[in-house]
């Protein structure tokens, strides 16, 4: 009796594939020295066009930890508070930075140890699965894994988006969890977080900060979204005094062309859809706006909310079935040398 074969499933595909597998062929990961003073390690973070840095020390000759653009914002907001804002007390001549310094030079004079403890790094192997990896960082809160290999050493790192690219060029197989309206499911959050084009980089990054987010929308005065302002947009400052008090319609009016921005979705967009706007356009997140008010955001859908719905078992029970024949390592194929295309993804512009 002949059993009925079913596609896999995205699930299947992440527990088949590791680490490894994900790796460019040339790889660029940044490490810093603890004693880097915040702002040179900004600066070179931001010369390197990336987000964050794994930091050395030399003392245990270890990686102990991550340096990312979040802690950056954690310490402007509270150097701007213990030092320049209007009710702060404290004498900031007795550091011998002279009257008034701005806050690039306060940063140049604290160093990543001493406002960045020690702790382990959380890290990936070569033969780490990729389900294994998204649930990693999911548990322990990170938006990267370094892959490290049998001597230690740092010769990659995942992302969210990393895992989204491979997903979205490698699965060629239709999926009735990709074709489903991305609002129907677990992935969004209708609970927006937004602030008003009026505000400050101070005020702004406040936000980012106690919400945990990458990206604000903004709105103008009839609450409709102008744009976004984000981790990167703050990243562009890296060049300049530090002023909190920019207003950051000026931050984000240079902003470089390469630079994420505000991306808007239809709610009638797919879970498939939205993988390939992600993945094409370099996202973390995608704002959701009405059909008949574009204007209007209606729920914000995020990278790591997609890839932990399609980590969730039995989003998969009602709708796709595990085949019992055959094996993924025959089925899926690295090399794009196929002309086969899945159809969810190749139908997306």
């Amino acid at each position: 009796m002949s059993s009925t074969v079913t596609n896999p499933t995205v699930l299947d595909f992440f527990k088949q594939f590791t680490a490894y597998h994900i790796m460019p062929t040339s790889a660029r990961t940044l490490a810093i020295d603890s004693d880097t003073t915040l702002y040179k390690a900004f600066r070179i973070m931001n010369d390197n066009l990336v987000s964050s840095s794994f930091v050395w020390d030399r003392s245990s000759e270890l990686y102990t930890g991550v340096l990312t653009s979040t802690d950056i914002m954690k310490a402007c907001i509270t150097f701007y508070h213990a030092f320049q804002s209007s009710e702060s007390k404290n004498d900031i001549t007795k550091f011998g930075l002279g009257d008034n310094p701005s806050l690039a030079e306060i940063l140049s004079h604290v160093s990543i140890s001493s406002v960045k403890t020690k702790q382990q790094l959380c890290y990936a192997q070569t033969t780490t699965t990729l389900l294994a990896s998204i649930n990693q960082m999911m548990e322990n809160n990170v938006h990267r894994l370094p892959i490290i290999d049998n001597d230690g050493s740092i010769i990659a790192t995942l992302t969210y988006r990393s895992i989204c690219r491979f997903l979205v060029s490698k699965f060629r197989f239709e999926s009735n969890i990709l074709s489903k309206p991305i609002i129907e499911t677990r992935a969004v959050s209708r609970l927006i977080i937004t602030i008003p084009s009026s505000y400050t980089v101070l005020e702004a990054t406040q936000v980012l900060v106690k919400h945990s987010l990458s990206v604000v929308p903004v709105l103008n005065e009839n609450n409709e979204i102008l744009d976004v302002f984000s981790k990167y947009d703050f990243s562009n400052m890296a060049t300049t005094a530090l002023n909190m008090q920019t207003k950051i319609t000026e931050i984000i009016a240079s902003r470089p062309p390469q630079m994420e921005g505000l991306v808007t979705a239809s709610t009638s967009s797919t879970v498939g859809s939205i993988l390939r706007m992600i993945a094409d356009k370099n996202l973390h997140r995608v704002i959701l706006v009405d059909d008949e008010q574009p204007g209007i955001p209606v729920a914000v859908v995020s990278l790591r909310h997609v890839l932990k719905f399609l980590c969730v078992t039995d989003v998969y029970a009602e709708t796709e079935t595990r085949s019992r024949a055959g094996s993924l390592e025959h089925e899926i194929q690295l090399e794009d040398d196929s002309n086969e295309h899945w159809h969810v993804f190749s139908g997306q512009q």
